[in-house]
């Protein structure tokens, strides 16, 4: 057994464990001491995207605590159960990625129009998020059991998430993850671009228009220059390895971005 693999797995064993106790921790001051407001309806999505880490990680958990195991005996090896053990983490997965995506929304028009906002907020009910929410996982498993056909039969030396499905769900959840991809590499280009020369001409004073040049803009239109080839090497670079499709129901299923 390679000790780099067995390094990383605890190493994520370790922190998915901390994160659940962490959201724990959270969700028990939030509902049972009270150290915050559980009646807002403007935290009501934060508090629920506690409960969902809380529950990715604890999926997460046990999905490594397995992998470790059948690493240190493979008897322990069970038919099917990789499908089974991955399967929460991809559903729980999709809900937190949508939630981010709501909590986002919401305090970006908190911020852009705060008066129209606080006059509308109530017609937009919390329960709609959560149908559509619920809707958009019922959505994918359509997708793996309907539309990809996916059977459950998993090869005992699986053990990763690209062979405990098909090929064409898994192309699937490769083009939904280019989106997150995407904005967390924007996410990050304006933190280290944008915000860390705000940061060093406020508490250098040496670090000045004057002394080294326009370094705000050099940094941000360098940080443009990374995140767009970035962005072509996911995007070009991933449609060119789609090989054509069969005439097999799989392959025709497949998604191809346009």
């Amino acid at each position: 057994m390679s000790t780099i693999i067995t390094t990383v797995s605890l190493s994520a064993l370790v922190f998915s464990f901390i994160n659940v106790l962490l959201n724990l921790y959270l969700l028990f001051m939030v509902f049972c001491k009270s150290k915050f407001s559980k009646n807002s309806s403007g935290l009501f999505l934060i508090y629920f995207r506690f409960a969902v880490d809380m529950l990715y990680s604890f999926a997460t958990t046990i999905h490594f605590t397995y992998n470790i195991l059948r690493m240190l005996s493979p008897d322990l090896v069970v038919k099917n159960l990789s499908f089974f053990i991955a399967w929460p983490n991809l559903i729980f997965g999709s809900i937190r990625s949508w939630t981010v995506l709501f909590i986002t929304i919401d305090r970006v028009l908190a911020t852009c129009i705060p008066i129209i906002y606080h006059l509308h907020r109530s017609k937009f009910p919390l329960l709609a998020v959560s149908i559509y929410i619920f809707a958009y996982v019922l959505f994918e498993q359509y997708i793996l059991f309907g539309i990809c056909a996916f059977i459950i039969d998993v090869p005992l030396s699986c053990a990763n998430f690209g062979c405990t499905t098909n090929p064409c769900y898994h192309d699937y959840w490769e083009y939904y993850e280019q989106a997150t991809r995407i904005s967390l590499l924007d996410s990050f280009i304006i933190f280290v671009f944008d915000l860390l020369p705000i940061f060093l001409m406020s508490n250098f004073p040496e670090v000045n228009f004057r002394s080294v040049g326009p370094l705000s803009a050099l940094c941000k239109n360098f940080g443009f220059v990374i995140e767009s080839i970035i962005t072509c090497g996911v995007l070009i670079g991933k449609n060119q390895q789609v090989q054509p499709g069969s005439v097999t129901r799989i392959s025709r299923s497949v998604i191809v971005p346009t």
